[in-house]
């Protein structure tokens, strides 16, 4: 068994309260910020090495992202907001984006 090198995955979202429009003035004393940090222990086993990034980056966060829209949407619930319902996210697309940037940059390099 080799050793493979640890992989992040980030996904950050951002908005606006209701009511409220980008480039417009807000009263910033009203907003409240929400970190979250979430993570898995994956054990891949036997896969192709080719198949390890898609792993990590499309089904590893694939698995993880609703209990962390659970925990934002709870949190902020409990705090007395209207729970933040954060969008799904299409690891998929996200990641196909990524491979086509990389080669954008190496063709211009």
């Amino acid at each position: 068994m080799h050793e493979q090198t640890p992989m992040r995955v980030h996904v950050i979202t951002g908005g606006f309260p209701p009511g409220a429009a980008a480039g417009h003035d807000m009263d910033y004393a009203r907003l409240r910020l929400l970190e979250l940090v979430y993570g898995g222990v994956f054990t891949l086993g036997e896969i192709p090495q080719e198949a390890v990034g898609p792993m990590l980056l499309i089904e590893c966060p694939r698995l993880l992202f609703p209990f962390a829209r659970a925990v934002v949407a709870n949190t902020t619930r409990e705090a007395g907001f209207p729970p933040l319902q954060i969008a799904p996210v299409d690891f998929a697309t996200l990641y196909r984006q990524q491979l086509a940037q990389a080669g954008d940059q190496v063709g211009t390099a």
